[in-house]
């Protein structure tokens, strides 16, 4: 997953999906953030309390976050049973082949 392609077609995404909340958006940065420094896996684990304190989020409007971002599309989680972190993948625009970009590609 290339991280600036991934950001930049993340905020092309935003204009035509304006009613997402700003939770989900920061939230989807977090994620990002995360899934970075763990070198990319396909999926990776983060504990709710890690996301409260990066994003500054309540749990409940993390638990929310999350749920809009998978409708949405952007991203995956499975709830673990007991303590343990909750399991994200992240949906790569770039590898759905999402058209997210402003300029045509005859006019770069």
């Amino acid at each position: 997953m290339n991280y600036i392609k991934e950001v930049n077609q993340f905020n092309v995404w935003l204009h035509f999906h304006p009613r997402v909340s700003s939770s989900a958006r920061l939230l989807w940065y977090s994620l990002m953030h995360y899934n970075n420094s763990c070198g990319w896996k396909k999926k990776f684990t983060v504990p709710i309390s890690s996301l409260m304190m990066s994003s500054g989020l309540s749990a409940s409007a993390i638990k929310r976050a999350r749920a809009t971002l998978q409708k949405a599309g952007r991203i995956r989680y499975t709830p673990q049973p007991g303590n343990r972190a909750t399991v994200y993948e992240m949906i790569s625009m770039e590898e759905e082949n999402l058209i997210t970009s402003w300029i045509g590609k005859n006019n770069l």
